[in-house]
C-alpha cells in the first residue's frame, strides 16, 4: 500500500476512502520521471564538515516527511487537507511530549503534498524545514521547491540535518507511501516520484562523503508500508546500526509518534525505543489479540545483515540447481499458495513474502519437495534470521509474519525486473532466481 491504508480515489467519486496499495500502484506506473532533477542540485551555502567528536548523550531524530495525498486529501480533483492532514496528526502527536532534553532534537523536512493543513502554516510551495523546542515547531529554512523523490533531495536534508544537528545518535525517518522495491516518499507535486532503493543508498553514501562522516548513524526507520525487505535492509546495514519498518501495509494512522517520542526524551536505549515504537503502533491499532488485523512491525540488528546474507546466498545458490524452465511455473505456484504475502490482493504488484516461512517451508512442506535444498543451508538462513530480527510483533490476522520480507517476482502482469537490479539488491543469486525464473516474463 502507501504508509496508511487510506485514500483510494475514485476519478467518478468526489468522497474519499480507507483503502489499500492501489493509489500506489497508479502512482509507480507514472513515477520516477524526474530524473533530470537528480542534475538540479540546489545551491546552498557550503557548510563545514562534522568532525569526528562524540557530542555523549546527545540525539537526533531526522523525519523526511513527504505529505503526499495522506496530508493533501487529493482525490484527483481537489484538495482537502481538512480530511486528511495525516502528516499534520504526526506533527502534533510530537509535540503533545513533554519532558525534550537540551541536547535531543527532532528535525523535519515538509513537502510533497498538494496542500497542507493551516496549523502549523506549512507551505506546499516550498520545502521548509523545522526543529522542535518546548513543543513548538520552529522554522529554519525555507528552500526552493524540489521533488521529494529524487536522491539528491534527501541528500541535502541528510546533510543539512548532521551537520546543524550532530549528535551521538541520529536516526532518520522516511514518511509516508512505501511499496517495498518500488520505492518510498512520493511526491504528489512531482508525478509521485518516489526514492527508490538505490536512490536512498546514493543518498546516504553521499551525505556521508560531504560530511565526512565514517561511523553509522543509529537507525533508520519507515514509517510507511511494506519496507521490512531483506534487499533494503542490507543496503542500510552500511549507514545504520538498526532497521525499524513493517511488513504490511500500515492502517490507520501509521506510528503512534507520542508514545515513543517519550522514550526519547527520557533517554531510554535505542533498543527500547524501537520496540516502543513497535509495540505502540500495534497497540494502537487493536493489539496483537486482533485475529481481523494485520498489522506487523519490527526492528533489525543491521550488525547480523551481512552474515544473513552470505546464508541466503548460499540456500539460493543450491536452490538454483533444482529449477528448470520445465518447473519453474510450479515453484512459483508453492510460493503463491503457501507463503505468507503481503498487500492483501495487491501482492502480485508489490511481490513481498515473509522470508523465514518461505524457507520454513522450502526445508519442510510438501510443495517444495522437488526443490527442496540440503538442510544445512536453510538452517543457517533461520539461524542467521533469528539474530537479524531483533524484535518482531504483529496481530493475529498477520499470519506467519516473521519480522522481514522477500522479494519474489510472482505475477506476469508486470513484465521487467526494473526495481530489483543489481543497484537495488545485493542478493545477486536470488536477484537471478528471480530473473530466471520468476513470472515476470
Amino acid at each position: 500500500m502507501m504508509k496508511k491504508k487510506l485514500l483510494l480515489v475514485s476519478l467518478m467519486a468526489t468522497s474519499m476512502i480507507l483503502t489499500g496499495c492501489d493509489t500506489l500502484k497508479s502512482a509507480f506506473s507514472k513515477g520516477n520521471n524526474n530524473a533530470e532533477e537528480e542534475q538540479e542540485e540546489e545551491k546552498e551555502q557550503e557548510q563545514p564538515k562534522v568532525e569526528e567528536q562524540t557530542f555523549e548523550g546527545s540525539y537526533t531524530v531526522m523525519i523526511y516527511m513527504c505529505g503526499a495525498d495522506l496530508e493533501s486529501g487529493y482525490n484527483g480533483y481537489y484538495t482537502n487537507p481538512d480530511s486528511a492532514g495525516l502528516a499534520t496528526s504526526d506533527l502534533q502527536e510530537i509535540l503533545k511530549v513533554s519532558g525534550q532534553p537540551e541536547n535531543v532534537n527532532i528535525i523535519v523536512e515538509t513537502g510533497g503534498a498538494r496542500a497542507w493543513k493551516s496549523t502549523y502554516g506549512i507551505a506546499s510551495d516550498k520545502l521548509e524545514r523545522w526543529h522542535v523546542r518546548d513543543k513548538k515547531l520552529v522554522k529554519d529554512a525555507s528552500l526552493t521547491y524540489k521533488s521529494m523523490g529524487v536522491s539528491s533531495t534527501f541528500q541535502s536534508f541528510l546533510e543539512w540535518g548532521l551537520t546543524n544537528y550532530p549528535a551521538e545518535k541520529t536516526g532518520v525517518v522516511l514518511w509516508n507511501h512505501g511499496g517495498g522495491m518500488q520505492g518510498v516518499c512520493y511526491d504528489e507535486k512531482k508525478s509521485d516520484d518516489s526514492l527508490l532503493t538505490n536512490e536512498v543508498d546514493t543518498a546516504l553514501k553521499n551525505a556521508f562523503k560531504t560530511v565526512g562522516r565514517t561511523e553509522k548513524l543509529e537507525w533508520i526507520g519507515y514509517d510507511a508500508c511494506l519496507m521490512q525487505v531483506q534487499d533494503i535492509a542490507e543496503k542500510n546495514s552500511q549507514y545504520f546500526n538498526y532497521m525499524v519498518a513493517s511488513e504490511e501495509s500500515e492502517a490507520g494512522d501509521g506510528w503512534d509518534y507520542d508514545n515513543w517520542v517519550d522514550d526519547l526524551y527520557a533517554k531510554k536505549s535505542t533498543p527500547q525505543i524501537l520496540k516502543a515504537l513497535c509495540d505502540s503502533f500495534i497497540s494502537d491499532n487493536g493489539g496483537v489479540n486482533s485475529s481481523n488485523g494485520d498489522q506487523t512491525q519490527s526492528y533489525l540488528d543491521l550488525s547480523y545483515a551481512s552474515a544473513y546474507k552470505t546464508a541466503w546466498e548460499e540456500m539460493a545458490a543450491q536452490l538454483n540447481g533444482k529449477l528448470t524452465s520445465s518447473n519453474k511455473s510450479n515453484f512459483n505456484k508453492a510460493i503463491t499458495g503457501s507463503v505468507k504475502h503481503y498487500a492483501d490482493t495487491d501482492y502480485d504488484y508489490f511481490c513481498l513474502f515473509d522470508a523465514k516461512d518461505f524457507v520454513t517451508k522450502l526445508a519442510s512442506h510438501s510443495s517444495f519437495s522437488t526443490y527442496k535444498v540440503d538442510a544445512k543451508y536453510t538452517e543457517a538462513v533461520l539461524a542467521a534470521h533469528a539474530k537479524l530480527v531483533a524484535y518482531s510483533t504483529a496481530q493475529k490476522g498477520a499470519g506467519n509474519s516473521f519480522g522481514l520480507c522477500m522479494y519474489w517476482c510472482n505475477s506476469s502482469k508486470y513484465s521487467d525486473m526494473s526495481v530489483y537490479t543489481t543497484s537495488d539488491t545485493n542478493f545477486l543469486s536470488w536477484r537471478t532466481i528471480n530473473n530466471t525464473f520468476g513470472q515476470h516474463k
